[in-house]
């Protein structure tokens, strides 16, 4: 059932404006890293990267992007750049690596980016193999699987920033 508004076009209440106005307070207690919304997966963000809009899909992701803002140590970072063909159980797949960092010293780091309890799941290690089988024959690049592990105060700061919303 489709609701209609019950307010003209120009003529907003005021209880809208104020919860937009929420929302645009928010993003700013964010420090500008994201416009968050929930999704039926946990939360959908926009994280600006130099300009560029990039959508994320967990409060862990979140705070990794973050880090690779802060690092002087990186170049450059892309997010969701490659699908990578796989196979599983007799069924072709592609995996799309969640970011590839180039650092200034020219290595090139492929990262996944999971919780520490589904790392050992038996399609999280498929996929991380067809990703090392891909990069195998490209110099100085590297596959790291990044989790909350050693990050716990940066990951509850995403996770409260998020619970903003």
């Amino acid at each position: 059932m489709i609701r209609k508004r019950r307010w003209g076009r120009n003529k907003v209440p005021k209880r809208v404006l104020e919860r937009r106005k929420e929302k645009r307070v928010a993003m700013v207690a964010l420090n500008g890293y994201c416009v968050v919304r929930r999704s039926r997966r946990g939360f959908l963000g926009k994280f600006d990267k130099d300009g560029q809009v990039i959508t994320f899909r967990s409060a862990l992701e979140l705070t990794f992007f973050r880090i690779f803002q802060e690092d002087d140590s990186i170049e450059s970072w892309d997010y969701e750049p490659e699908r990578i063909p796989y196979t599983h159980r007799g069924k072709a797949h592609k995996t799309i690596i969640d970011a590839i960092i180039r650092y200034k010293d020219g290595r090139t780091e492929y990262i996944e980016i999971k919780p520490s309890k589904k790392v050992g799941d038996e399609l999280v290690r498929v996929k991380a193999r067809a990703v090392i089988a891909h990069i195998s024959n490209k110099p100085d690049t590297t596959f790291k699987f990044l989790t909350e592990e050693g990050y716990e105060e940066s990951y509850q700061q995403a996770l409260k920033d998020l619970r903003k919303r």
